[in-house]
């Protein structure tokens, strides 16, 4: 595993100017989701290449057997929390998803497992909370390495953000959102040896929204910070959080320190 001076350069440029790079992209109006695809390229080459780590490493996690567990676990509360947002917002989604046809059921499960999960969740969580905490966290440690992919977690939505003309009073929503989810997230990783359940997090939170947005498209694109939204949003990442806690209570005792 590279420790070079040249490999903890291109890190750094992966973690830092890559995503100031987007978002002057964005402010531009210039192709900034080209540089996001080129980003996961980058970020897979560094992996293999400059920290020549093999591709199996990159689905990491140290009990197998839990693997899809902590998948199930780590998306629970973003579904549940979703859908109480969901409700919140516009109360008349469950009228138009139980009405839904089974070839519109289908085609929004579709919608939600290749958009939410396939070109966004997954890429991005193997690029944030694999490919850069690992090196980041073997040479600086957990609270630098949590801290720095949750704060490029946020900085990658920035330019979406700015696509979107989301308003200010949204970003007091978002912002927060995403930094405690990237936050959680990676801890989730450090505490549990396991890429598994931030993965869960996300592919849970992306598909839900996608699903429901295919099935019954909002009013408004972005949360309204109102009490209900921080409520339901909090007590999510809270659950998250609690469960990331309760699981790494015990930790196993097969495995040593983190590939």
């Amino acid at each position: 595993m590279s420790t070079r001076p040249q490999a903890t350069f291109l890190l750094l440029t992966l973690l830092i100017a890559a995503p100031v790079t987007a978002i002057l992209l964005a402010l531009s109006g210039g192709p900034w989701r080209l540089l996001l695809l080129a980003f996961y390229l980058c970020a897979l080459c560094y992996w293999r290449l400059a920290e020549q780590r093999p591709w199996r490493d990159l689905m990491y996690s140290d009990g197998r057997s839990r693997t899809w567990a902590l998948l199930a676990v780590g998306a629970a509360a973003p579904v549940i929390g979703g859908l109480l947002l969901r409700a919140q917002e516009e109360p008349g989604y469950v009228t138009a998803v139980t009405a839904a046809t089974p070839a519109q059921l289908v085609s929004a499960v579709g919608m939600a497992v290749l958009v939410g999960c396939c070109l966004n969740a997954i890429p991005e969580e193997v690029a944030l909370r694999r490919v850069l905490l690992d090196p980041l966290l073997r040479r600086w440690g957990a609270p630098l390495a949590i801290s720095a992919t949750a704060l490029a977690f946020v900085a990658w939505h920035l330019p979406t953000w700015l696509d979107s003309g989301l308003t200010a009073s949204a970003y007091a929503v978002e912002v927060p959102d995403k930094l405690v989810f990237g936050l959680v997230a990676g801890w989730s990783v450090v505490r549990l040896r396991s890429l598994f359940f931030a993965l869960g997090m996300h592919m849970g939170s992306n598909a839900v929204g996608v699903f429901l947005d295919a099935l019954a498209p909002r009013e408004q694109s972005w949360a309204a910070p109102d009490a209900p939204t921080v409520l339901i949003t909090s007590a999510q990442l809270a659950a998250a959080a609690l469960l990331v806690w309760w699981l790494s209570r015990t930790p196993n005792p097969a495995h040593g320190n983190a590939s």
